[in-house]
């Protein structure tokens, strides 16, 4: 690998472990685009996956005590059936497909982001999202964890109606994604998806999964969330219209 090629994936995991560090979300969001326009094959997901369960390690155990038992539960059982689809999906889609539809959900996250904080802002009142639609959310989660490595939509979408406090809905997700991680992972190895390289890989950009997601946890306290959200649109913005071109 080029010099300038690794010097990108490292900012570029940086940047995705700092983001979903200070906010629970946003590591692929960031990151994807970049890995599959660099590494142009699918080999680009499974070292995300194993970026994401390096972080995964870190940030999970501080959490625990406040994660919503009932919503990990449900969203658990959804994806225990959508992992596994999403890897047989998967092995049917061309890389130029995997960049179009990541760019297109990418901008469809920033409208679904905009119409939750619009949401809140009026509707605070609103009951807590339900047993079966969160098991649906936890199905498509584990879908799009398997083909994008990207979780996050379907469960911003079930929480969009919904002013959960900061510490629950970024404990939440970090586990419920957690998890997702290391049980795609743990697939792609048994059906023979993961090589040597995908882990040497993983190991020459581990260290800055680890710097970002210390920096972003240390942010996460400091930043103001107006500022952080504006910053981060337009991140996703560039992101997703990123993933869009290189598919041409």
């Amino acid at each position: 690998m080029e010099l300038s090629a690794l010097a990108m994936l490292l900012a570029a995991t940086f940047a995705g472990a700092f983001t979903q560090a200070a906010t629970g979300f946003g590591f692929s969001i960031l990151a994807a685009p970049v890995f599959l326009a660099i590494l142009d094959s699918k080999a680009a997901l499974p070292i995300l996956v194993s970026l994401h369960v390096i972080q995964s390690v870190q940030l999970v155990p501080g959490v625990l005590p406040d994660v919503p038992r009932r919503e990990l539960k449900a969203l658990a059982i959804g994806a225990l059936i959508g992992c596994p689809l999403g890897l047989v999906i998967l092995r049917h889609l061309d890389v130029r497909t995997l960049k179009l539809m990541l760019g297109v959900l990418i901008l469809g996250f920033v409208g679904l982001y905009l119409w939750r904080a619009r949401l809140n802002a009026t509707n605070s009142d609103a009951p807590p999202p339900r047993a079966g639609l969160m098991m649906l959310t936890g199905f498509a989660s584990g879908l799009l964890t398997a083909i994008l490595v990207m979780p996050g939509p379907p469960l911003m979408a079930a929480l969009a109606s919904k002013r959960w406090p900061r510490l629950p809905t970024r404990a939440l997700s970090l586990t419920f994604f957690g998890g997702c991680y290391v049980a795609v992972l743990l697939l792609a190895v048994l059906a023979g998806d993961v090589t040597r390289a995908t882990f040497t890989t993983a190991a020459l950009l581990a260290p800055a999964a680890i710097a970002g997601t210390f920096a972003g946890r240390a942010a996460g306290t400091r930043l103001s969330d107006a500022r952080f959200q504006t910053i981060l649109l337009a991140l996703m913005v560039l992101s997703g219209a990123g993933a869009i071109l290189s598919a041409r």
